[in-house]
């Protein structure tokens, strides 16, 4: 919504009227409320499962993948 460019006034200070300069304070106030207090967008990562899960789980598979082989071997012989 802000950003620290929306700090700049719209014209010098010393150009500024009163009711100007009010205006501009609230609006400078607005933003460091903003800007200050906002909570960061920050996305947290999965956590993966470990390692060793991944890896029996391969061999699972691969095991079960020779078996099936091999009991097939054994039904057409």
């Amino acid at each position: 919504m802000y950003t620290v460019k929306d700090y700049r006034p719209p014209k010098p200070f010393f150009m500024m009227s009163i009711n100007e300069l009010v205006k501009y304070n609230k609006k400078c106030q607005e933003i460091d409320k903003f800007l200050l207090y906002k909570k960061p967008n920050l996305k947290k990562h999965k956590k993966t499962k470990n390692r060793r899960n991944r890896k029996t789980r391969r061999k699972k598979r691969r095991t079960k993948k020779n078996l099936s082989k091999r009991e097939k071997l054994k039904m057409k012989s």
